[in-house]
């Protein structure tokens, strides 16, 4: 029988450069070497982390995206996934967008567009491009929706904390509005997934594909972590995060490696 370990990206197994560091991935390759599985869960959607995988070569089996309603294998073959309705991401992102102070974007089958002081980005597997349609053609053009992002026009946020308080009033407006989809504050960004899931269902259903799982992990730092911290046998968080983040763990570590080392590797 094997051990899974589902870990976040960002602020986690990734630092603020964007680089894994050394230790942290001489002990993932070990999981893999042992007959351990290593899933990546996140909320980045399947274009939005191509670019990190192509430049930055993390160990994986898994890949749990868009907080649980997307997943694949490293092989990028696609074990399950979820999408918001077309009426629904349009009728989101216009509600997002009536906040002057919100920066919103979404992902479809072609990029990831995002609108940014009134001009439209997209970003591909590829990278980051200029867009020869608008924001609001893409926005039509869309049939439907692997997640929904916004933010503040303050990506780090007030010191005061308004910013935050703004972008969580807006989430609480959405999860009023629309039955159909669920906000997760990502720290400084907030994803929109389709109600009911989580990076804490994402973890249930990976785990429910595979035949051969007795020990499960899960090691985050931010809030939307904490379902996946919640579902796991062992939930896991750092010595940084914030306390109540600290306060659901069965564990708290300062590096993804301690956590392998002490629990994980044989």
């Amino acid at each position: 029988m094997a051990k899974i370990l589902f870990s976040d990206l960002d602020g986690t197994l990734l630092a603020k450069g964007g680089a894994i560091s050394d230790k942290n991935f001489e002990a993932m390759k070990k999981m893999q070497e042992q007959g351990h599985y290593i899933a990546l869960c996140t909320g980045r959607n399947h274009i939005d982390i191509q670019p990190i995988l192509n430049k930055i070569h993390i160990p994986y089996d898994y890949l749990v995206l868009c907080n649980g309603s997307y997943i694949e294998d490293k092989n990028g073959n696609i074990l399950f996934e979820e999408h918001i309705s077309k009426e629904v991401g349009e009728a989101v992102i216009q509600q997002v967008l009536s906040h002057p102070d919100m920066i919103a974007s979404f992902c479809f089958d072609e990029g990831c567009p995002i609108l940014v002081n009134g001009e439209t980005k997209v970003l591909y597997l590829d990278g980051l491009k200029d867009s020869e349609d608008d924001f609001y053609t893409l926005l039509k053009k869309a049939e439907r929706f692997y997640m929904l992002s916004f933010h503040h026009k303050n990506v780090s946020f007030n010191q005061d904390g308004s910013s935050i308080e703004a972008v969580k009033e807006v989430a609480n407006e959405i999860t009023e509005r629309f039955s159909e989809v669920e906000t997760h504050l990502n720290q400084e960004f907030v994803d929109v997934a389709p109600r009911g899931h989580s990076k804490g269902t994402g973890v249930k259903k990976l785990i429910s594909l595979l035949d051969n799982i007795d020990r499960s992990y899960a090691i985050g730092d931010s809030f939307n972590d904490l379902p996946m911290i919640r579902v796991a046998d062992v939930g896991v968080t750092f010595d940084y995060a914030v306390p109540e983040i600290q306060e659901e763990a069965d564990k708290v570590v300062h590096y993804v490696y301690e956590l392998i080392e002490e629990e994980i590797l044989s």
